[in-house]
């Protein structure tokens, strides 16, 4: 049995939205050398029409890329020598951005493994020996073997290449498989020929590759962008779910790197040179930072410090008088937090909670909204017992203690200024960390978002929009670590501080897929630093793009989440407390008679669901639910459409009147 793979889209994927757009890089790199004088837009409309029109010259329609080239040297009146020089750049980039799609290529290596014969058929204008730079840029073994349209003159598309391949190597029909992305080409025409071909879905743009390329203005970067998200997805070889491998390469990739970005380019604004992510959210940012950071061609120190509102709480107490149990009720029994919860975070055993309930005569369950202000003058009188604020006030200075030690030894306390960073929401952390560090430190806190803020207005925070509705909830998991929340500092034996208790695997999230998303979400920063080179593009224009385009995906995935990442995110199970003792849900699955009452009962609404349109997407054997998700994606999908459209068209006529005047 002969095996046979397509190869652009079937073994190896660009690192941009469409193949043309490689030629938006090769004539920027040429404008920028003075060899030509179109911008890049009219580049590559001259460099498609060189094609077409050399096309047209043949009657099998086969061409080499070095006659497109002759052709476009009397298209746009171009030197031979800057014809070559562009022909060997554009050569360049195509081995530059080429990347592997991984599960073609170990579904080869395999076949190669077990001795099989395997070979590669491809409609082109490459010849077999530049095809064959290509695959192994990308990892394939030799031998290849490889048959292209440009050398055979026959093609996939006309059809007469299956039967010529047959005849050309005496095979049987019936004994070749097939395998390519083209449902025309690989399938239908190779079918129609008796080859046993299949489709090669994985690598076709879903919805969210275009709304990141519709996002920008249809140049290089908003290609990149789309295209490194795809490739990233196709990068993947070690099993995740469906739902994490698209969500973490064209959501939390692209959102995280902006956000990112924007916090380094600030800080270095300022003249920092650390920048402290807090928190778990910072297990996925760091290694990203330093991706950026490389790209930018500046050092910076990232730096992955253990932090939670909880760690925080008893350090933050002051260590002398009765105003620790006032600063403990303000910091920890706020808004709809239980007495149960607020002793829980200060540290209080059971027992103890039990005694300062009954001497109190308030409920455990009770919320600190709830309370007259007799009750609350009755549960401060019970904390001010000297069996009930001793102990507190010796966990509160142990903690200070070992938490001041935490924070030197991660040097956040060797600078005037200290950037911190957190995804949000309300500013706890922040808070509670400067009641910790004093004057010793003046800290800058950097949020994706704020809302009822407990900062005050002399507090320093940057917040990076304003504008976006954002899910704490959906954008807590898509930051998944994979370890458990450090719940405060102590020492080892050695004197050394430490998490205690230790964190440790956080088995939940390792089996969910915590670790693979935070692989995805690098590789999409890898691709895309590694297509967009800094020396084209400026610091802002890169983060421009990119922040438009991680919006746009991450208001497309709030609304239209596809079934698969709905049940991959909904389905997670996050924390429902403070102290993350209770999980629930993210988003349940909801029907038709559920969203009628929904409408009317927000209160409801909220209780079954923190993200819900992923509810609605989960809820597919519903009619309603599945109608509501299905018409927001494609409104969606044909907006992107439409608005690519129009771009291409505004641009292809731009180019056409611009070549005119050549």
């Amino acid at each position: 049995m002969m095996s046979s793979f397509d190869v652009f889209d079937t073994a190896v994927c660009r690192l941009i939205h469409a193949p043309e757009h490689l030629h938006l890089i090769v004539g920027r790199k040429l404008r920028n050398r003075g060899i030509v004088a179109l911008s890049e837009f009219e580049w590559m409309y001259a460099r498609i029409e060189a094609e077409s029109l050399q096309r047209l010259t043949v009657h099998h329609k086969e061409v080499k890329l070095e006659e497109i080239y002759e052709m476009l040297s009397t298209l746009i009146k171009l030197e031979q020598s800057h014809a070559r020089i562009a022909l060997e750049i554009e050569l360049e980039e195509e081995l530059r951005l080429i990347r592997p799609i991984a599960s073609t290529r170990w579904r080869i290596c395999e076949l190669l493994r077990g001795h099989n014969p395997v070979m590669f058929v491809s409609d082109t204008y490459f010849s077999a020996r530049q095809v064959e730079m290509i695959l192994r840029r990308s990892g394939y073994v030799e031998p290849l073997d490889i048959i292209t349209s440009s050398e055979e003159l026959k093609s996939k598309i006309s059809g007469t290449i299956f039967n010529h391949v047959v005849e050309q190597r005496n095979l049987e029909h019936s004994r070749i498989r097939h395998l390519g992305d083209n449902a025309f080409s690989d399938v239908l025409n190779a079918r129609a020929c008796g080859w046993n071909a299949q489709l090669f879905t994985h690598s076709h743009w879903t919805t969210r590759d275009r709304v990141l390329f519709a996002s920008g203005e249809g140049d290089f970067l908003s290609s990149a962008i789309a295209g490194s998200a795809r490739a990233a997805r196709l990068g993947q070889l070690t099993p995740v779910k469906e739902g994490i491998a698209t969500a973490a390469a064209s959501v939390v990739g692209p959102l995280f790197a902006a956000y990112v970005l924007w916090v380094l380019l600030d800080v270095r604004g300022r003249g920092g040179r650390t920048i402290h992510f807090l928190a778990r959210d910072g297990q996925v940012m760091v290694p990203m930072c330093q991706r950026l950071a490389r790209w930018l061609g500046v050092e910076i120190d990232a730096r992955y410090t253990y932090a939670s509102r909880q760690a925080f709480l008893l350090p933050a107490l002051p260590e002398e008088g009765d105003d620790i149990v006032d600063q403990a009720l303000k910091l920890a029994y706020y808004d709809h937090i239980t007495l149960s919860d607020a002793m829980t975070s200060l540290g209080f055993a059971d027992e103890e909670m039990s005694a300062v309930s009954k001497n109190a005569a308030i409920q455990l369950h009770r919320t600190s909204i709830s309370l007259s202000d007799k009750e609350k003058l009755a549960l401060r009188e019970a904390l001010t017992r000297s069996d009930v604020l001793d102990p507190l006030r010796a966990r509160a200075r142990l903690a200070r203690t070992a938490t001041l030690a935490y924070l030197e030894s991660e040097n956040i306390l060797s600078a005037a200024e200290a950037h911190i960073v957190d995804l949000g929401w309300r500013g706890n952390t922040q808070l509670r960390l400067r009641k910790v560090v004093g004057d010793q430190v003046s800290l800058t806190g950097y949020y994706m978002g704020l809302s009822n803020s407990v900062l005050g207005p002399q507090a320093k925070t940057r917040v990076w929009t304003t504008t976006e509705p954002l899910k704490t909830g959906l954008l807590e998991v898509m930051a998944a670590a994979d370890h458990t929340s450090v719940k405060g500092f102590g020492f080892s034996k050695e004197g050394k501080p430490i998490c205690s208790p230790p964190i440790g695997e956080d088995a939940s999230a390792i089996q969910w897929g915590a670790r693979q998303q935070q692989e995805i979400a690098l590789r999409f920063v890898d691709y895309l630093t590694e297509a967009v080179e800094s020396g084209q593009y400026t610091p802002e224009e890169f983060y421009r793009a990119l922040r438009t385009a991680g919006l746009d995906a991450y208001r497309h995935f709030r609304l239209a989440p596809s079934f698969a990442e709905a049940e991959a995110y909904g389905g997670f199970l996050h924390q429902n407390d403070i102290n993350h003792l209770t999980y629930r849900e993210l988003a349940r699955p909801v029907t038709g008679k559920d969203m009628a009452k929904h409408v009317f009962d927000r209160r409801s609404k909220a209780a079954s669901s923190s993200w819900y349109m992923g509810s609605i997407a989960r809820s597919r054997e519903d009619w309603l639910p599945r109608l509501i998700n299905t018409g927001v994606d494609k409104t969606i999908n044909l907006m992107a459409r439409v608005k690519t459209r129009r771009r291409i068209q505004t641009a292809r006529r731009s180019a056409r009147n611009a070549l005119k005047e050549t």
